[in-house]
This record gives C-alpha cells, sequence and structure tokens, in this order.
C-alpha cells in the first residue's frame, strides 16, 4: 500500500486496521463461510468458481482476493496460550513440557475453523484479538527459512525501528486523512451457498482428524550437543530415529529437509536420516549386552555420516530430485520404469524438517548497540530483554522465564518454530527449531484416524530419548572419535529390519 510513491507507515496502516475492526456490519449471506470453498476438495471449488464466480461482482471480490500479496486475517478469538502458574499448560508425562494450550494455538494457526483462513493464497498472517500472530503458509513460493526470517525479523528489528506505545499503538502522525476500507460485496444465492456448506463439511471431516501436538524440549538444547562435538541437527535426528523405533518397533524410511540455496533457485533436496548407521545404534541402545563406550562409538558414527549426507544433499550430490526429475522424463518419454515407480512410491512414515535461523543473541546485540539512539527513543527498558528470536510460526508464553526461572534470558522473545501435516496416513510429521542453548520446539502431526499413530505418545518418546542421549554421553570425553573416516561409511548389507 502507497501514499504518493512510499509506502505507508505503520500509523497509517492502522488507521485502516482499526476501521476495519469497528466495522461491525454483519455478513451477507453465504459469506461468513465463503473461504470454506478453498479449503474442501479442489473439484467442488472450481465447479463453484465456474458457475459463480466468472463475472459480477463475484469475479470482481475474487479477484481482490486474489491479486493481493497475502491475506491479513484479524480474528475475533483469543488465542490462549497461557499465563502465569496455568497448570493446564502442562504435559502429564513430565513437569517442565508445555501442551494444550500451545497445542490448541497451533491447530488454530493450522487450519482455524476451515473457514476463516483463505487457502488458496499462499501467505495467511493471522493476528488474534489479543494480538498473537501466526502464519499460515503453502510454500510453492518459498521454503522456511524465508517466513521464519520475517518472524524474526518482527520480533528483533521491527520493534527497534517503529516502536510501539504501552498499549500496542504505533508512533508517528499520519501524512493524511485515511480514506475507509472498502469492503468486498458478494452475491450468493443459494445453490452457490449449499457448495459453501458442502465444502465446510468436508474440511471440519479433515481437520479433526489431525492430531498436532507442541513438545518443549527443556531439559537441555544444542548446548550440550556442541560440548560433546555432535551435530545439532544430527543429534535431533538420531533421537528421532531411537524415538520412532520404539514407537513403532520397526525402521522406515525417514525424510528431512536440507537446503540446496547454495546454487540460483535452489530449493530443497532430501535427506534419508533412516540409515544403516543410525539403525545399528538404534538397535544399540535396545540391546543391554552393548557396552555404553560401544554406543557411544556407533552414535557418533551415526551422526558422522548423517552430516556426510547432508552435507552432500547441500552441495547438488543428493539422489531423490535427480530421481524425481528422471521420472519426470520418463513420464514425458512414455517409459515405464518400475525402479523409479516403486522409489517413489514408497511411503515417507517419517517426514521431518528443521526451521532456521539467522539470528544468535551476539548478532542480535550487535543490531541493538548500532541503534542505540533509537533503542533509548522507544525505552530500552522494552526491548531490553530480546533475545534471539529464532525463526517461525508461534511464540514463547511470555510467562516462561516466570514458570521456569533457572534458565536464561534466551528464553525471552523466542519463537516456537512451525509444523505441518504428516505425509503418510499413518506417519509422523516432525518440525523442530533449536531456539537457544536448551531450548528446542518438536512440532508433531499425525492423523488421529490412524490406529499406529498418536502424536502425545511420540512426543514421550522424543523426549525419552533425548534423557537417553545426555544420560549417555555424560561423563564421558568431548573429544572422543568415532573412528569413521568421513569420505569412507560402512558398506555392510542391512538385515530384514534395517534400512536399505
Amino acid at each position: 500500500m502507497f501514499y504518493k510513491d512510499h509506502l505507508l507507515e505503520p500509523c497509517e496502516l492502522q488507521l485502516q486496521l482499526d476501521e476495519i475492526i469497528r466495522d461491525t456490519t454483519p455478513p451477507a449471506y453465504g459469506e461468513e463461510h465463503l473461504a470454506a470453498l478453498t479449503a474442501g476438495e479442489r473439484p467442488l471449488w472450481a465447479e463453484a468458481r465456474e458457475t459463480f464466480f466468472r463475472s459480477g461482482v463475484n469475479r470482481y471480490s475474487l479477484e481482490a482476493i486474489e491479486k493481493a500479496a497475502f491475506v491479513l486475517i484479524l480474528d475475533d478469538e483469543d488465542f490462549d496460550i497461557g499465563t502465569p502458574n496455568d497448570e493446564s499448560i502442562c504435559t502429564t508425562y513430565e513437569q517442565g513440557s508445555m501442551t494444550g494450550k500451545l497445542d490448541d494455538y497451533a491447530h488454530a494457526i493450522l487450519h482455524g475453523k476451515g473457514y476463516n483462513r483463505w487457502f488458496d493464497k499462499s501467505f495467511n498472517f493471522i493476528v488474534s484479538k489479543n494480538a498473537v500472530f501466526g502464519f499460515n503458509v503453502e510454500h510453492s513460493w518459498a521454503d522456511a527459512p524465508i517466513t521464519g526470517h520475517l518472524a524474526e525479523y518482527v520480533l528483533s528489528e521491527d520493534i527497534m525501528y517503529y516502536g510501539y506505545d504501552e498499549l500496542g499503538n504505533t508512533h508517528g502522525t499520519p501524512r493524511f486523512t485515511a480514506l475507509k476500507p472498502i469492503k468486498l460485496k458478494w452475491n450468493i444465492p443459494e445453490n452457490c451457498n449449499v457448495m459453501i456448506e458442502r465444502s465446510l463439511a468436508q474440511a471440519t471431516k479433515v481437520y479433526n482428524d489431525v492430531d498436532l501436538h507442541i513438545y518443549v524440549q527443556d531439559a537441555y538444547g544444542k548446548g550440550f550437543m556442541k560440548k560433546q562435538k555432535l551435530s545439532p541437527d544430527a543429534y535431533i535426528q538420531m533421537a528421532l530415529q531411537l524415538a520412532h523405533y520404539r514407537d513403532s518397533g520397526h525402521f522406515n524410511l525417514t525424510y528431512e529437509a536440507s537446503m540446496t540455496r547454495l546454487f540460483r533457485d535452489g530449493r530443497t533436496e532430501t535427506v534419508r536420516s533412516c540409515s544403516i548407521e543410525s539403525s545399528l545404534w538404534v538397535k544399540s541402545m535396545e540391546d543391554p549386552t552393548v557396552t555404553k563406550a560401544e554406543r557411544i562409538k556407533l552414535l557418533r558414527a551415526a551422526c558422522d555420516y548423517h552430516q556426510h549426507q547432508y552435507r552432500d544433499a547441500m552441495s547438488g550430490k543428493g539422489i531423490d530430485r535427480h530421481l524425481f526429475c528422471l521420472y519426470v522424463v520418463s513420464k514425458y518419454l512414455n517409459l515405464d520404469s518400475p525402479f523409479l515407480h516403486q522409489v517413489l512410491q514408497e511411503p515417507w512414515k517419517l517426514s521431518t524438517s528443521q526451521t532456521p535461523t539467522v539470528y544468535d543473541d551476539q548478532r542480535l546485540t550487535k543490531f541493538m548497540s548500532q541503534r542505540s539512539a533509537l533503542a533509548e527513543k522507544i525505552g530500552l527498558d522494552r526491548v531490553k530483554n530480546i533475545a534471539a528470536a529464532g525463526g517461525g510460526f508461534g511464540p514463547t508464553p511470555a510467562f516462561y522465564e516466570e514458570r521456569y526461572p533457572q534458565f536464561d534470558r534466551q528464553k525471552k522473545g523466542v519463537m516456537a518454530g512451525g509444523g505441518f501435516g504428516p505425509v503418510a496416513a499413518d506417519g509422523y510429521g516432525v518440525s523442530y527449531i533449536i531456539t537457544s542453548e536448551d531450548l528446542i520446539f518438536f512440532h508433531i502431526s499425525s492423523n488421529k484416524s490412524s490406529p499406529e499413530t498418536d502424536s502425545i505418545r511420540f512426543g514421550k518418546r522424543i523426549r525419552q530419548a533425548m534423557d537417553d542421549m545426555r544420560d549417555l554421553l555424560e561423563g564421558q570425553s568431548s573429544n572422543a572419535s568415532s573412528g569413521v573416516n568421513e569420505k569412507k561409511f560402512s558398506n555392510v548389507a542391512p538385515s530384514t529390519d534395517q534400512p536399505a
């Protein structure tokens, strides 16, 4: 939005938003649930578009939405993420892990009510009545780092540039008397409303099947992992392998997203986290006859191999995108490839991703020192507790330090990362973000209709795996070597219960 070729200032945007909030006009017939068309089955939405949105006021209003860069959603409900001493947010399996209200908040961001999100738009910026925000993102246009970095900017830099008063109002004086926002109009006949309600019923059935849980790993984090000279990402992936083996009783194909942004237009590549090396270590953890020293050696070998895979994926040496391209070419040439068909049809029972972050406390401190005048202007007392934000989609509750006074300042002002749904109907989706030296958020998703999965149960498995790994490594030398040559890894053929 512009005024005389300049972007609108925050105070000018606030005038527009205040006007929208004050508008008490009730929705017209069929208007309240209209967005459910974007949440239901695509053929039904296509039919409704062709029949009711090709011309007139409906086409004009629909084009206004579809030409917008993103959708801002002002929810008329609070996102309750807990209050001080609210025991309902703590899990029953371990004091110190938060669930309940954080889970409800995650559900609100992921799918809402099925009709209060515009799912055709790749970016929905959602703000609750009590000013808790989140993103609903369809990421064909960009990968997780983009929205993660946006969240970091909001928490770390936006306040330094602009600042807000104690009531959350923007500073500054508008340059003009704002025109009132124009409310979009719709003409929804009865037949169209029937389609809207059918779409809503379909969407409701889908989102009621979502089992979403946020597990907060607060006992320790990357600080301990780095002291052991292990990659935090590889460490967490091994924890997920151990947790998943205990949960399902066998090994499964595991997907981890890797960035290929070293290359122009690079997006992602696959790291296959379930390897011969990881499975050997997992089995050793379940075998009481294996010594602690041998388990540590196997863990280090598994982490080393995982890092080797990750570096290969980042540098264009992955295999999955290559195989997919071969499959696309085979279809174009009308060639049948049983091998490619089999490889690409294998289900990812465990799909994982780490939300990357840009900031650390050192960088943020430097940024604030460079803008000391701005900091003083808006009041240092209100920004002194900002810590590295950590990219993602949800806030750490403001009372975290009050509930857990032993934790350092990095707990304050961080983001809880974001999540996604499971790839396989009987699998898990796990996204995690490492926000400080001893704080990791896990977003765990599955389907309630699957008898094989349970997101809270899997959260327990992750916590137990993390505890067991810490117990395994505590007290041993951080200089211990796996004895594995980085460029030469095990070539032993897997047994029947090991991944190929």
